[in-house]
């Protein structure tokens, strides 16, 4: 049990950094679509936040893990793919505004991979199944944040860089 206790701690911890990062920069991109997307997301990182603080506090007074409700209830979280479509209006604004975006799309989809993978290797950590499974659905989450920030970084790359951001993209 202490194993996942300390899970959701780090998990809280990444999830605080990710609201303050989409915070930070949602004031800094040009783009406006670019910033409703960042402050969507901090929103969202929010929740996540909030949701595993639940789960923690439950943990840490539980005798048993299966005390705990592990189903995930995604009516009270905030889904991203409300937020998608926002991805598809990312590659406005002049050049280099473009690329100081672009950048911070980047670092944003670079995060949600790490999120994505640090839940999925917990999850690998963790015996009881239902807490298992719980890791699992929070690693599905981040993949779809990862994904929207692709979407938007590939659309506004080929914007800026034309045929040579195939370079980059895979």
């Amino acid at each position: 049990m202490d194993r996942l206790k300390n899970i959701l701690k780090f998990a809280m911890k990444l999830e605080s950094q990710g609201e303050k990062f989409y915070t930070y920069y949602a004031d800094q991109v040009k783009n406006p679509n670019n910033k409703k997307l960042l402050q969507n997301l901090a929103q969202i990182e929010h929740s996540h936040y909030l949701f595993l603080k639940k789960k923690y506090d439950e943990l840490y007074f539980a005798k048993d893990l299966h005390d705990i409700a592990w189903v995930v209830d995604s009516k009270n979280i905030i889904h991203p793919s409300i937020f998608s479509s926002a991805a598809d209006h990312l590659n406005m604004g002049n050049d280099d505004d473009a690329i100081s975006d672009l950048a911070i799309l980047r670092i944003a989809y670079t995060i949600e991979d790490d999120f994505a993978n640090f839940y999925r290797t917990a999850a690998e950590q963790v015996d009881f199944q239902d807490a298992k499974d719980f890791l699992l659905t929070l690693a599905a989450w981040e993949d779809e944040h990862r994904e929207i920030f692709h979407k938007g970084y590939s659309q506004q790359l080929k914007a800026s860089w034309g045929d040579l951001a195939s370079m980059i993209l895979k």
